[in-house]
């Protein structure tokens, strides 16, 4: 797969995650591509020797990253959960 239809792929799964994490309506149509792309994109990693977990990451950090922390025990669970584990700058690497 090329590289710049991973990049539309990518684009579009974040749409997709972004609206239903607002609870924005979203077509089921939209709903079942976002799946396609993200089954075709954990097949493309696996080959470049990546997890699943790792596109997942990879894909919707920037989604989540925008979101503001503070100091408070729900934020900093969240920060590391996010943010904390290795192998994200592996997945993006590989990714873009």
């Amino acid at each position: 797969m090329n590289t710049q239809r991973e990049a539309m792929q990518i684009s579009e799964v974040r749409a997709v995650v972004a609206q239903l994490t607002q609870e924005r309506p979203i077509s089921s149509h939209a709903v079942e591509a976002a799946r396609g792309a993200m089954q075709q994109l954990f097949e493309e990693a696996a080959e470049r020797g990546l997890t699943s977990a790792e596109v997942v990451k990879a894909i919707l950090l920037p989604i989540f990253e925008k979101k503001p922390f503070c100091d408070c025990p729900t934020c900093a669970a969240r920060r590391a959960a996010v943010l904390g584990e290795a192998g994200n700058e592996r997945a993006f690497a590989a990714l873009s």
